[in-house]
């Protein structure tokens, strides 16, 4: 089932301060189709337990594009449709790809619409 996604802020800070969160999206073509990724990575992460890491990284594979960047919404922000991921071998290819040898489980799939829902306001012919 297609979804809207909004896409990311750039230069936007998240987290507390003193931690370092960057994400950031990528195209990937994957058997013959335009997959979306986000790298997401942070760095002196601290937890409410009161413990921490020092780094924490994974790729967010948010799906094949159907319309790439077709509008934007009420903020600003670039739209785009896609579809999940939702084949078992597809997605054990594509961790494979994104991540070879240990630590594919970093590497999490997309179900559809969190956030990614159509907010009124939102224009076509965006970016």
């Amino acid at each position: 089932m297609a979804y809207t996604y909004h896409h990311l802020k750039r230069n936007e800070h998240a987290g507390c301060e003193g931690d370092r969160y960057s994400a950031s999206e990528q195209t990937i073509e994957f058997r013959g189709r335009t997959v979306l990724c986000q790298y997401v990575d942070a760095t002196a992460v601290n937890f409410c337990t009161a413990s921490g890491t020092s780094y924490v990284g994974s790729i967010n594979v948010k799906g094949y594009v159907l319309r790439w960047k077709y509008a934007v919404d009420h903020a600003g922000d670039a739209v785009s449709e896609l579809e999940p991921v939702t084949d078992k071998e597809e997605r054990l290819a594509l961790s494979e790809k994104l991540w070879p040898g240990p630590g594919r489980s970093r590497v999490q799939f997309s179900d559809g619409p969190q956030q990614e829902t159509r907010l009124p306001g939102m224009k076509e012919g965006g970016q």
